[in-house]
C-alpha cells in the first residue's frame, strides 16, 4: 500500500517501449516524500503498461498526483477522470509545465480534479500529504502554491517561494523507477545515458518558451559535489556510461559550470561523455575548452532564426555573430554541436524565413545536427499565446481543456494536439514549402536517389522502407492518402 500514487501519462500515440526521458519532477518529489515518511508508488505510463483499477486497489492511496506536458494534457485529464470514477474519495492533484500556466482553465473544465499544484511541487505536495495523513481530510486554504475549487469559484493561493538551496533536496528516488526503460543512447555514441538536472529557473525572456513559467526567473543551482554524487551513484548503481544535462541553459552561471567540471575531473567522472544546452552569449572558447576537458562532447544551442529582426521580436537576446563564433570554437575544439532552428515566429515573413534556411545551408558542414522545426507551437502562458489571442489566431473561446486535434499539423512534424501559430504572411502553405525544402529536397539529389535505388535492388527490408518514404513524401506533397507497405 502507498499513501500517494504519482502517475506520468503516456505521450500522444501511447507507450514508448524504446524508452523515454525519466520524469525528473516525480523522481525528486518521491524522494522528498519518502524522506518524510510518506510511502510512494510511481507509475510512468510512457514506459509501463498498467491496469489503473488494479494499481489503485493494490495501493489504496489517499491521493493520486498526475503530471504531464501540454502535448499529453488530454491523457492526464483522462487519468484524473478515471481515478475519480474508481474511488471518489481519492484526492486528485495535477501539476507540471502545463498545469501551472493553465490552472484556471483546467479547473474550470476538468471537474474531477481537486487541485492544481503550481510551480515547484515537492514542498507543496509534502504539506498536502502530511495534512491528509494526519486529519484524513484537507483544507487547501492555508497551503501556498495551490489552485482549487472554493465556494463555487476557483481560488488561487499565493505562490510558494522557490527553493533557493537545491542541495536541501535528497537525490532523486531512482529506485522507484524501471531504470532499464530509460536507457537512452547518447547521440553519436553507442552508450547508455541518463538525464540529470543541475539547476532550476531561467533568467531569459524568450517569447516562445514555457520553462520560466514553471521555474520562475530566478536561477538556483545544485552544488558541484551534489551533482557529482548523483552522477557517481548512477554510474556505480545503474551502469550509465554518459549523461545529458537537462537544464534550460547549463551555462547561465560560469562559476557553476567550472565547479562541476572541476569536481567531475577530481572524481574521474570526466571519462563519462555528457551533453548540455548552452546560449551563445553565456560561453566563450575558454569555458568550452574546460567543459570538453571534463567530458563534454556535445553542446545544444538555440538560434531559432537567422534574421536579426525576428531574433529581437522573440526576445532571444543573442546575435547571429555570437552563434557563428560559438560554432567556430566548437569546431576548433572538437566539440560536436546541435543547433535548434524554427520557422513561423510572430510577424516573421517568408522572405525572413529563407534567411534561416540559407544559414542552415551555409553551415551544414560545420554543425553535426540541425534540429529544424517548422511551425511555432503555442503553449499556455507564453508570449506567443498572448500574441495569438490578441491577433485573433486563436479562437476567442479557445480552451486548453476542450478537445483539440488538428491532423494537418502532423504533415509539418508537429503534435496535432497543440495549436500552431498560423499567420497571413506565414500560413500553412508557406510552412509546407519550408518543410519540403528542409526535409525532402535534400533527399532528392542524384547521389541520394541513386543510393536509395541501389538499396532497393539489393535489400528487401531497405526496399520496403524507402518505398514507404516515397509514399509519405507523395502523401504530404500532393495531399494523398496512400497506405504504407506492411512488413
Amino acid at each position: 500500500m502507498s499513501d500517494i500514487v504519482l502517475i506520468y501519462p503516456a505521450m500522444t500515440g501511447g507507450r514508448n517501449p524504446h524508452g523515454s526521458v525519466i520524469p525528473l519532477c516525480f523522481a525528486w518529489m518521491a524522494a522528498v516524500l519518502e524522506q518524510n515518511g510518506i510511502s510512494v508508488r510511481v507509475l510512468d505510463l510512457q514506459v509501463e503498461d498498467a491496469d489503473l483499477v488494479q494499481v489503485l486497489r493494490e495501493e489504496n492511496p489517499l491521493c493520486v498526483g498526475v503530471s504531464g506536458t501540454t502535448q499529453s494534457r488530454f491523457n492526464s485529464f483522462k487519468i484524473i477522470e478515471a481515478v475519480k470514477s474508481i474511488d471518489r474519495d481519492i484526492l486528485t492533484l495535477y501539476g507540471g509545465p502545463h498545469a501551472t500556466p493553465a490552472a484556471e482553465d483546467t479547473l474550470q473544465h476538468v471537474r474531477s480534479l481537486d487541485a492544481v499544484v503550481r510551480n515547484e511541487g515537492e514542498l507543496t505536495v509534502l504539506e498536502i500529504m502530511s495534512a491528509l495523513k494526519k486529519h484524513r481530510r484537507l483544507d487547501f486554504s492555508p497551503i501556498a502554491g495551490v489552485s482549487f475549487h472554493k465556494d463555487g469559484r476557483i481560488a488561487h493561493n499565493p505562490a510558494r517561494p522557490f527553493i533557493r538551496d537545491l542541495d536541501q533536496l535528497p537525490l532523486p528516488a531512482w529506485h522507484l523507477f524501471r531504470m532499464e526503460s530509460y536507457r537512452q543512447t547518447m547521440e553519436f555514441l553507442d552508450l547508455p545515458g541518463h538525464a540529470i538536472v543541475t539547476s532550476r529557473g531561467c533568467p531569459f525572456q524568450c517569447s516562445f518558451c514555457s520553462a520560466r513559467l514553471l521555474w520562475g526567473h530566478r536561477y538556483a543551482t545544485r552544488s558541484a559535489q551534489n551533482v557529482a554524487d548523483e552522477v557517481q551513484h548512477l554510474a556505480e548503481r545503474y551502469g550509465i556510461q554518459g549523461f545529458k544535462i537537462f537544464d534550460s541553459t547549463f551555462t547561465v552561471r560560469r562559476s557553476h559550470v567550472l565547479a562541476i567540471c572541476a569536481e567531475l575531473k577530481k572524481r574521474g567522472l570526466h571519462r563519462l561523455p555528457w551533453e548540455c544546452e548552452v546560449r551563445a552569449d553565456t560561453v566563450d572558447r575558454e569555458l568550452l575548452q574546460e567543459m570538453k576537458s571534463a567530458g563534454c562532447y556535445y553542446v545544444d544551442m538555440g538560434l531559432e532564426s537567422a534574421c536579426a529582426r525576428v531574433l529581437k521580436q522573440i526576445c532571444k537576446g543573442v546575435t547571429l555573430q555570437q552563434v557563428e563564433d560559438v560554432v567556430g570554437w566548437c569546431n576548433d575544439l572538437g566539440l560536436m554541436i546541435k543547433l535548434f532552428l524554427t520557422w513561423g515566429h510572430p510577424t516573421e515573413t517568408y522572405r525572413e524565413a529563407l534567411e534561416t534556411f540559407r544559414f542552415m545551408e551555409r553551415n551544414h558542414h560545420r554543425v553535426q545536427r540541425m534540429a529544424a522545426h517548422v511551425g511555432i507551437m503555442i503553449y499556455p502562458g507564453t508570449g506567443v499565446e498572448a500574441f495569438a489571442r490578441e491577433q485573433g489566431f486563436l479562437p476567442e473561446d479557445f480552451s486548453w481543456s476542450r478537445p483539440y486535434h488538428e491532423a494537418a499539423h502532423s504533415t509539418l512534424g508537429s503534435d496535432p494536439s497543440v495549436p500552431l501559430l498560423l499567420q497571413p504572411q506565414m500560413n500553412r502553405r508557406h510552412l509546407a514549402r519550408i518543410f519540403f525544402k528542409i526535409h525532402w529536397k535534400p533527399l532528392l539529389t542524384f547521389p541520394n536517389v541513386f543510393k536509395k535505388i541501389w538499396a532497393c535492388v539489393w535489400n528487401r527490408e531497405s526496399r520496403r522502407r524507402h518505398l514507404n518514404t516515397l509514399i509519405e513524401l507523395c502523401n504530404q506533397r500532393f495531399n494523398l492518402h496512400i497506405r504504407p507497405m506492411g512488413g
